[in-house]
């Protein structure tokens, strides 16, 4: 065998392993295939909230777990309130007479969860509420 057929075996060799290299490489990280099942979304669900000096309205509702909780959160008292879930979800504050929609998912565990405004004080004020999760 000659030196011109050796080099050609040779770069063969290296094309065919780069190839199985690049293969098994993108392989692994192809996408899988979809399936025929429609996606699972979470139920939307949609509840007003307002805020006024110390107070919230409702101060009780409930929601199933890990719902899509599209939370309307309206200030008509005289000075910034916030909604706040431990873990969950924070509004920040929002001035006197302004809304502000706040988005969060449901916990996924069942119980009540405490909802509060966090402007000092208030909170120890009787500024609370709870959400239900079912």
């Amino acid at each position: 065998m000659n030196n011109n057929n050796a080099w050609w075996w040779v770069i063969g060799a290296v094309v065919v392993a780069a190839g199985v290299a690049l293969w098994w490489y993108f392989g692994q990280y192809v996408p899988s295939q979809q399936t025929d099942e429609p996606a699972k979304h979470a139920e939307e669900v949609e509840v007003t909230v307002v805020a006024t000096d110390f107070k919230f309205t409702p101060n009780e509702f409930s929601v199933k777990k890990g719902e899509d909780i599209h939370l309307t959160f309206k200030n008509d008292g005289n000075m910034p309130h916030t909604f706040v879930i431990d873990g969950v979800v924070d509004s920040g504050l929002v001035a006197p007479g302004e809304s502000k929609l706040v988005e969060f998912d449901a916990p996924k565990t069942a119980g009540e969860y405490q909802y509060y405004c966090s402007v000092i004080g208030h909170k120890e004020s009787g500024m609370t509420g709870t959400l239900n999760v079912e």
